[in-house]
């Protein structure tokens, strides 16, 4: 099992903040300069592949720049007898979330 630990982790978040602040002010202006007037306009944005895969990989990216924050601010702060539950209690949190988002993908990449 891989852990993300010292060195590692820190990389991971730097890579994360460099590639999120690049991707929104991107895909902020690709929502600006998209036509979104019906469904269909904003599924066909959201499948074309120069914004699904990036998006996607943006998200991952997301959580893992959460999870390796917030596992620091835990290990930092939280006395080690509920450190371990702490950390699990978060990871489910995230593995919602993660899900959630999976789904809403799902759903709006899927035909109607």
């Amino acid at each position: 099992m891989m852990l993300l630990t010292g060195l590692r982790a820190h990389v991971w978040q730097r890579f994360s903040a460099w590639y999120l602040m690049g991707y929104f002010p991107l895909a902020v202006w690709y929502w600006w300069q998209t036509p979104t007037e019906s469904v269909v306009d904003i599924q066909m944005a959201l499948t074309n592949g120069l914004f699904l895969w990036p998006s996607l990989l943006a998200f991952a990216l997301l959580m893992v720049h959460a999870w390796v924050g917030l596992r620091d601010v835990l290990l930092d702060y939280l006395p080690r007898k509920t450190l371990q539950a702490g950390l699990w209690v978060w990871a489910l949190v995230w593995l919602l979330v993660l899900a959630n988002g999976v789904f809403l993908m799902v759903r709006l990449v899927s035909p109607q």
